[in-house]
């Protein structure tokens, strides 16, 4: 009997107390959900719609370029008619109803409403058989670049620029 009460005296002794954390841990545990916590933060605050406006901005350029081709393809005009902030229709010849084209990938000849509550100028552009665009029917003459602005709410806008006399569309 003597020696088992030693034996868990001894064990007694030498048992590490288990009761809490160590500093370390509580370190370690308050840094995770700090960082975790930030990232939660920053992607709450953080909005997509920087995104929405550049996507859409390449989509209009695509479609400003595909106008372009049909002209130098066809010998014919071709232009791009943004007939409100929110809409806008590829045309052959001139921008009214019956000339309207569908735009490939679309589903109908009017974009309309433009995705994600974006504005664009309004306006008129044309595309002669050389690829130069016009904000009048050719052979009207353009004496500078022209210029489509592209804005979502409060976000910076972007501005499509097209190059006189050559058409780049940047």
């Amino acid at each position: 009997m003597l020696l088992f009460s030693m034996g868990i005296r001894i064990m007694g002794h030498s048992r590490i107390q288990d009761d809490g954390f160590t500093i370390i841990e509580a370190i370690t545990v308050l840094l995770i959900v700090g960082v975790i916590g930030s990232v939660v933060l920053i992607s709450w605050n953080y909005s997509t719609s920087v995104y929405d406006l550049t996507s859409q901005t390449e989509v209009i350029k695509g479609h400003l370029r595909y106008a372009q081709a049909r002209a130098m393809s066809t010998n014919a005009v071709w232009g791009v008619d943004f007939a409100t902030p929110t809409s806008y229709f590829l045309f052959k010849e001139s921008p009214v109803e019956a000339n309207k084209r569908t735009l490939p990938g679309e589903d109908s000849d009017t974009i309309s409403p433009i995705p994600g509550e974006i504005n664009v100028t309004t306006g008129t552009v044309y595309f002669d058989s050389q690829g130069k665009p016009y904000t009048a029917p050719p052979p009207s003459v353009e004496s500078s670049a022209i210029n489509i602005t592209i804005s979502l709410g409060e976000d910076p806008p972007e501005t499509i620029t097209i190059t006189q006399n050559t058409g780049f569309i940047p």
